[in-house]
């Protein structure tokens, strides 16, 4: 554990988990001499002990353990509501793709290779920090401000000064966060690019020659060994295209495709798949919309499906999008659980950010967004989007 001038720095909160000493040692001196605040765990129960006595701001994780290796620990902690939004970084000298691919899929956020470069430890754990406790500031700040602007609004005539340094502040909030909004999908392009167009056709290729070696007249051994190989090239392949689609489906970005509706058919039938409830998918693809109502509208699907898997226990969805000449209009239903819409807006949790998410994005898009949801009673989102966006509605 290192300290500043005896005191906990205020930087941030890190615990690193390695069963190799010198790997601690190295780790906690760089951050500590940087204003970090270290914690060590020697395997995975010992982390896991350390992350439920005191929660750190980031983790930064052994994959080869003993006993319980990396992924299970990050699998553990993603399963966990408590613990499922510390960022984690995994620490290796694997340089497979599979075992990187294996890590983003379980939550990881960054992937550091052994052995450690001190100046690159140094910005990746800065930059995830940053980035983790400016959203949660930022999501935390426009939820307060909306409150407090809605209730203000109700006695303008005496708090008329107050109530517009507030808006005016919540404004700039708000283009904050269009500006983190774009970053993240501009990151999400760029990875999904990279997923499909290099390690996707790699995959391909290697499964094209695998095929080819079916008909060379193998032994009956290095045959079986051809066929588990070819397996693992398709599950691989199928694995990284998914990923691909969910981080940037590439039907937003094609000019010759009918856009947002193929995405959205496409999207939809593969979650209904995995998921296992009856999609009622009606979208019949009309012209296209402007790119960002396109985006933006994708996105809340995406977040609303997440949540119906994830807490509603839904049998059927149904999903309906209709363009007129002024607007977009989408409507999501399901009949799974429901919760109490008015409750959630008041709580601090991840089913209360990924509302608040889903208004910014329609209201960065010049929409609204209407949630209707009670307990036992399913939930229903419509949202609406103008297809032409009045330049005094604009994010400044």
């Amino acid at each position: 554990m290192s300290t500043v001038n005896g005191n906990p720095p205020q930087a941030g909160h890190i615990l690193i988990v390695d069963d190799t000493l010198t790997n601690l040692e190295l780790l906690a001196g760089m951050l500590g001499k940087a204003g970090y605040y270290v914690r060590s765990a020697a395997n995975g129960e010992s982390a896991l002990r350390s992350v439920e006595a005191r929660q750190p701001a980031l983790i930064l994780l052994d994959i080869m353990m003993p006993d319980m290796d990396g992924f299970e620990v990050c699998r553990r902690l993603k399963q966990d509501a408590l613990t499922r939004d510390i960022p984690v970084i995994f620490l290796s000298a694997l340089t497979d793709t599979a075992d990187k691919l294996k890590g983003f899929e379980l939550g990881a956020v960054d992937y550091i290779t052994k052995p450690f470069h001190i100046k690159e430890v140094l910005a990746r754990v800065r930059v995830h920090l940053a980035l983790s406790t400016a959203q949660d500031q930022l999501t935390n700040q426009i939820r307060q401000l909306q409150q407090t602007d809605e209730q203000l609004a109700r006695d303008i005539a005496e708090h008329k000064g107050i109530q517009e340094n507030l808006e005016a502040a919540l404004k700039r909030l708000q283009a904050l966060n269009v500006r983190i909004t774009t970053g993240q999908e501009e990151e999400r392009h760029k990875i999904a690019h990279e997923l499909h167009e290099q390690l996707g056709q790699e995959i391909a290729s290697l499964k094209m020659y695998l095929d080819l070696l079916k008909g060379q007249g193998l032994g009956k051994e290095a045959q079986a060994r051809l066929l588990v190989a070819h397996d693992i090239a398709q599950d691989m392949l199928e694995r990284i295209r998914n990923m691909s689609r969910n981080l940037r489906p590439p039907e937003l970005d094609a000019l010759d495709s009918f856009g947002l509706f193929s995405a959205l058919q496409m999207y939809c039938r593969q979650q209904a798949g995995a998921g296992g409830w009856v999609l009622h998918f009606d979208a019949p693809p009309t012209e296209r919309p402007p790119r960002d109502v396109e985006l933006a509208c994708f996105r809340v699907v995406q977040d609303a499906l997440a949540n119906i898997a994830q807490r509603a226990s839904a049998t059927e969805v149904w999903l309906s999008l209709r363009a007129g000449a002024d607007a977009l209009q989408l409507s999501l239903r399901d009949n799974g659980a429901g919760f109490n819409a008015a409750e959630v807006h008041g709580r601090a949790d991840e089913q209360s950010f990924v509302l608040i998410g889903m208004e910014e994005r329609v209201r960065q898009a010049g929409g609204s967004l209407e949630v209707k949801s009670s307990p036992g009673g399913g939930t229903e989102i419509h949202a609406v989007f103008p297809l032409s966006v009045p330049k005094d509605r604009l994010p400044k």
